[in-house]
C-alpha cells in the first residue's frame, strides 16, 4: 500500500518540490503557475482527488467533465512553456453553479424536465472565466430553479454544509459555497436575486460578491429559459472566493457590457476613494436589527462584537437604516419587482388560479377592515399577488425603485456614509428540509417564523436598488449556541458602481478582525 501511494502523492509536488497547499487562494495559485512552481495538470488532479474524497458526504459537485479538464490543463502547461499566458486564471481549475449553461456539460438548474439538458453554448460569465484561462471541473448543486434558500432538488438531492452535515449550506449557490468551504474548488461563479450569493457565503464562512446590477451579464443563466439571450431584471451573477483579492480579480474578469452594448460603451468600475486606505475616519453605518424583521441573537452577537472592533480601529460608526427609510420601504420595492419576474413563466392555468386567490384575499381583507381586523391568506411578502403584477404595476414599482435609489446614492452614500453594514443573513445555517420556501419553518430568537419572510427582507435592500454587496466573514455563533459553532458573515453594501469599495472594506475588515486569508476552514477538510 505504501509503494502504491507514492505516485499518487508525488503528483501534488511541483518540479521544484513544493506541495500544493490546501486553502491556497486563486491569487496564490496563479502566481505559482506563472512562476512554474506548480503545473496546471497537478492542480487539476489535486482538486479532482479532493472532490473524490470529500464530495460523497457533501454532494456539492454534481456533474463533472474531468477528461476535458485534464486535456485543457495539458494545453495550459504547454502554452506556458511556449511563453503564452491565457489570462489571470491561466490553468486554474474551478467549478460553476448548475444554473449557468456550459457547452457540452449537463445543466439542470435542479429541474427534473431539464435533467438531460446539454447546452450548445456557454453562459457569458462562464465563457469570460474560460477566456481568462480557467479550467471548468464541473457543476455545483442548486435548489430547483434556484428558488430556495436551501440547496436540494429531485435531480441530485440535498447538499450538506461542511461545518455541520446536518445543516444546509444555503441557497441558491449552496453547492458553490460548500465546495469552496471544503476546498473542492478555489473559485466559483454564483447568482443572486434574494441573497443567493451572500447567504450561502455566510452559512459556510467564505467570501461572496453581489455586483452592481447589470455589471456582470446573466445571459446563459437558468432561469430564464435554456438558451435565452436576454438578461433579467434584479438578478446578478458574481463570484464566490476565499479572499477579497480573489473576488476583485474575478470581478474584473466577469464584468463588462454584453452583445451590441459592448460596441457602444465600456465599463470602468471606480477604484475605492482615498478614505478606504484605512478604517480610521471611515464612515460606517451598522443596521443589525429591525422590529418587524428581527435578527437572531446568535447572528447579532458576533456582528455587534465586530462593530465594537471597528470603532476601536477608528471608524466613525452610526446605527440604523439609511436616511429615514424603513425595511418596509425596501420590501415594498423588492417584492413587486422580484416576484413579478419569478411569476413571468407561470402557465396560464396557474395564473388564473393565482388571480382567484388574489380576488379572494382582497375580499377577505375588505371584510376584515370593516370589523377592525387584518385578514389575509398571504404572507407579509404578498408573493402570489406580486407574481401576477400588471405592467402598469411594475412601472409604478420601478419608479419607486429609481426614486429611492437616487435619494440614497446622492444623500446617503458620500454625504453621510461610506458603507452600510447589515447581516448577510439574519439566521445561521439551517437544518435540512424539503419543504417549499414559503412553508419552510425557522425560529428567530425562539419565536416561530418562515424562512423566506425572515431572510429575504435583509437581502432585498441591495437587490431592490441594484447596489453592490460583499458578504465577508465576521465571526462565529457564540459558544454554547443551540446551533453549535457556525460562521456568520456581514454584508457590506456600497453605492451603485462602488463594487471595489465594498471589496476593499472586506480587506480592511479582515485586518481588523485578524481573519486569516483564506478564512478558517471547517474541521476535517485538511
Amino acid at each position: 500500500i505504501l509503494f502504491e501511494s507514492v505516485p499518487f502523492l508525488f503528483q501534488f509536488f511541483s518540479p521544484k518540490g513544493q506541495m500544493i497547499k490546501v486553502g491556497s487562494t486563486v491569487t496564490e495559485l496563479s502566481k505559482q503557475i506563472r512562476e512554474r512552481e506548480i503545473t496546471s495538470k497537478q492542480l487539476v488532479e489535486f482538486f479532482i482527488a479532493r472532490i473524490d474524497k470529500y464530495n460523497p458526504a457533501l454532494n456539492a459537485v454534481v456533474a463533472t467533465q474531468y477528461d476535458k479538464a485534464r486535456k485543457r490543463a495539458e494545453e495550459a502547461d504547454t502554452a506556458l512553456q511556449a511563453g503564452k499566458l491565457w489570462g489571470p486564471l491561466h490553468g486554474i481549475p474551478m467549478t460553476i453553479k448548475d444554473s449557468f449553461e456550459i457547452e457540452g456539460l449537463v445543466t439542470t438548474s435542479g429541474h427534473v424536465p431539464w435533467k438531460d439538458h446539454i447546452p450548445k453554448k456557454t453562459a457569458i460569465a462562464v465563457q469570460r472565466a474560460i477566456d481568462a484561462g480557467a479550467i471548468i471541473l464541473g457543476h455545483t448543486n442548486v435548489p430547483e430553479m434556484t428558488g430556495h434558500l436551501l440547496t436540494f432538488n429531485k435531480v441530485y438531492g440535498k447538499t450538506c454544509n461542511p461545518w455541520n452535515l446536518e445543516r444546509n449550506p444555503g441557497g441558491s449557490s449552496g453547492g458553490a459555497s460548500a465546495a469552496l468551504a471544503a476546498y473542492l474548488t478555489p473559485l466559483e461563479i454564483g447568482s443572486d436575486i434574494g441573497g443567493s450569493i451572500r447567504v450561502p457565503a455566510s452559512w459556510t464562512g467564505v467570501y461572496g460578491h453581489k455586483p452592481t446590477w447589470n455589471v456582470v451579464p446573466l445571459v446563459g443563466h437558468i432561469p430564464g429559459k435554456p438558451g435565452a439571450k436576454a438578461s433579467t431584471d434584479m438578478a446578478v451573477a458574481g463570484p464566490l472566493a476565499l479572499s477579497p483579492d480573489d473576488l476583485e480579480m474575478a470581478l474584473d474578469i466577469l464584468a463588462g457590457p454584453e452583445g451590441a452594448f459592448s460596441k457602444c460603451w465600456q465599463l470602468n468600475l471606480a477604484s475605492p476613494p482615498d478614505c478606504f486606505q484605512s478604517l480610521r475616519g471611515l464612515r460606517v453605518r451598522c443596521w443589525f436589527d429591525s422590529d418587524k424583521w428581527p435578527v437572531d441573537k446568535v447572528v447579532q452577537d458576533p456582528l455587534l462584537r465586530m462593530q465594537k472592533k471597528l470603532q476601536d480601529a477608528g471608524a466613525i460608526v452610526s446605527e440604523g437604516p439609511p436616511l429615514n427609510y424603513t425595511m418596509d420601504d425596501f420590501v415594498a420595492v423588492y417584492c413587486p419587482l422580484t416576484f413579478s419576474l419569478i411569476g413571468a413563466d407561470i402557465p396560464f392555468v396557474g395564473k388564473m388560479f393565482l388571480q382567484g386567490m388574489v380576488l379572494f384575499d382582497t375580499c377577505l381583507s375588505l371584510v376584515g377592515k370593516l370589523i377592525g381586523c387584518k385578514w389575509s391568506i398571504f404572507d407579509r411578502l404578498q408573493s402570489p399577488r406580486n407574481m401576477i403584477l400588471s405592467h402598469s404595476g411594475w412601472l409604478a414599482a420601478n419608479e419607486k425603485r429609481v426614486t429611492i435609489q437616487q435619494d440614497i446614492q446622492d444623500n446617503f452614500f458620500g454625504e453621510q456614509c461610506d458603507v452600510l453594514l447589515m447581516p448577510a443573513c439574519p439566521l445561521p445555517a439551517q437544518l435540512h428540509t424539503t419543504q417549499p420556501i414559503y412553508k419552510t419553518p425557522c425560529k428567530v430568537n425562539g419565536k416561530k417564523g418562515n424562512l423566506s419572510e425572515t431572510c429575504l427582507p435583509w437581502s432585498s435592500v441591495a437587490v431592490a436598488l441594484g447596489n453592490p454587496s460583499t458578504s465577508a466573514p465576521a465571526g462565529f455563533t457564540p459558544p454554547g449556541s443551540v446551533c453549535g459553532t457556525l460562521p456568520v458573515n456581514v454584508q457590506i453594501v456600497g453605492p451603485v458602481g462602488g463594487d471595489k469599495s465594498t471589496i476593499q472594506f472586506a480587506r480592511l475588515l479582515a485586518e481588523c478582525l485578524e481573519t486569516p486569508q483564506p478564512p478558517p476552514r471547517p474541521p476535517g477538510y485538511d
